[in-house]
């Protein structure tokens, strides 16, 4: 399975909002320059992710984007939906019927994709962020500006 550009994009922003302090919203701008994104590929992203109710979006002068759920709430079967990933290597034929061996391998990619699935639902936003901190991983080099930041990347 191939994860699409959208698809790590989105990922990438969503760790990056989860490093800022609790409560701040942070604007497409300073994700897009911190993380070296395209503005405008990442403000399509983040519709997507506002429209799934990932994010909360706020206008105004302290306006921009934070997480609408907790970490451990958002997976990456979340994620990837909202940003239109699929999860199914082949599509299954339409016009198989009779053609036993066809059903046969069908059933196979369904059973794939059913297992891909259950295992990015397995995965959620905290998993990937603690289990770099975990490892002694400085996520991002600049730190989080005043405020106490969601986790610690010591």
């Amino acid at each position: 399975m191939k994860i699409s550009t959208r698809s790590q994009y989105a990922l990438i922003a969503l760790v990056d909002i989860a490093l800022q302090p609790v409560g701040r919203f942070t604007t497409v701008r300073d994700i897009a320059n911190r993380q070296n994104i395209s503005h405008d590929y990442l403000q399509m992203l983040i519709g997507c992710l506002n429209t799934h109710e990932i994010v909360i979006s706020k206008r105004g002068r302290d306006g921009g984007h934070t997480l609408a759920r907790e970490l451990d709430e958002i997976t990456l079967f979340d994620v990837f939906t909202a940003v239109g990933e699929s999860f199914c290597p082949l599509a299954r034929r339409s016009n198989t019927d009779g053609l036993e061996a066809q059903d046969l391998i069908d059933e196979v990619w369904d059973d794939l994709c059913t297992q891909t699935a259950g295992y990015l639902k397995s995965i959620t936003l905290n998993d990937v962020v603690y289990s770099q901190v975990s490892l002694g991983k400085t996520l991002f080099p600049q730190k989080p500006a005043h405020g106490s930041a969601r986790i610690s990347v010591h």
